[in-house]
């Protein structure tokens, strides 16, 4: 038997945060444009702006993803979120300052610590959702796809064995293929002892996450929405739950590209023109649309009432 999803918030909840983003990207943007760091005498002014910015973002983020989680339900049950936000704030600042001064060796940790933050502090039915990833593994793809080739590239490139545009097109194919398996590595999620992951290859992800890249650029970003719903389509498809490496759920979609994708344009066209302001009501009409299409079947009852 199917088993749906579904997604409502109140956009006027999500406004005020709106709008304060809009006034802080306002604000960086005079920062950036008129308080230039190498312009004599504005480099503490800019970084004192800088901060100030960055630090007004983290609770604005921390309420924005509380909003969205906490709008999610299943079976008719509204999804909780316990995770307080001094503590969210002290995970930024903490391990945030680390990676910076760990000159970005730390940068798997401050990401496992924030997903972990959401994930282990969301609840299903009053039993908690819980992050699997390690940042060891993390650590391992980002000095094989991120690091070494940039700092190869970088070798051969100042001692001129190599263009300036190679060096340039390996560091991305590097950022591509790390954060293609970052998002493979964020979806691995333990509920009441099933494992929720994608049963998919890392090469087949690649390939489709590829198609999207190249049809989007392609297009001028005309196509962006129905191949984002076609993409999708794919990682729900492929999105499974297992109990003892058996699997026991499956996740369905039932989308249809041409007209939600239509109707994903629709709602960014509306964002566009009113310069961010109708973003929560675009946010939670796409919501509605597409999670109220998602669901699962097997043996879900087993795992959702555990």
């Amino acid at each position: 038997m199917k088993k749906y999803f579904s997604f409502g918030i109140n956009p006027l909840k999500l406004l005020p945060l709106v709008f304060c983003s809009i006034i802080l990207q306002a604000i960086n943007y005079y920062n950036t444009k008129n308080l230039s760091p190498f312009t004599d005498g504005n480099y503490t002014n800019y970084l004192l702006l800088q901060a100030i910015i960055i630090l007004a973002n983290i609770p604005i983020t921390y309420f924005i993803i509380r909003i969205y989680i906490t709008g999610y339900s299943v079976d008719e049950k509204r999804v909780h979120f316990k995770g307080k936000l001094l503590t969210f704030i002290a995970y930024q600042i903490g391990y945030g300052l680390l990676s910076i001064f760990s000159m970005g060796l730390a940068l798997p940790y401050y990401i496992k610590k924030i997903n972990s933050f959401y994930i282990n502090n969301t609840s299903v039915n009053d039993t908690s959702l819980k992050f699997n990833g390690t940042a060891s593994s993390l650590f391992s793809l980002m000095i094989l796809f991120l690091f070494l080739p940039l700092i190869t590239t970088f070798i051969l490139v100042y001692n001129k064995l190599i263009p300036a545009g190679v060096c340039t097109a390996f560091t991305y194919l590097g950022v591509f293929i790390f954060t293609v398996y970052l998002t493979r590595w964020l979806i691995n999620i333990n509920y009441s002892g099933y494992t929720i992951k994608l049963n998919s290859t890392l090469t087949q992800d690649l390939f489709h996450c590829l198609i999207f890249i190249v049809v989007t650029i392609c297009s001028l970003g005309l196509l962006f929405p129905f191949v984002a719903i076609w993409l999708y389509k794919y990682y729900i498809n492929n999105l499974v739950a297992y109990k003892d490496e058996v699997e026991v759920v499956s996740f369905f979609e039932e989308f249809d590209i041409l007209k939600d994708g239509g109707y994903l344009l629709g709602q960014m066209l509306l964002t566009l023109i009113t310069l961010g302001i109708y973003s929560p009501w675009a946010t939670n009409n796409i919501g509605k649309r597409l999670v109220s299409k998602t669901g699962y079947i097997n043996n879900s009852m087993v795992v959702l009432e555990d």
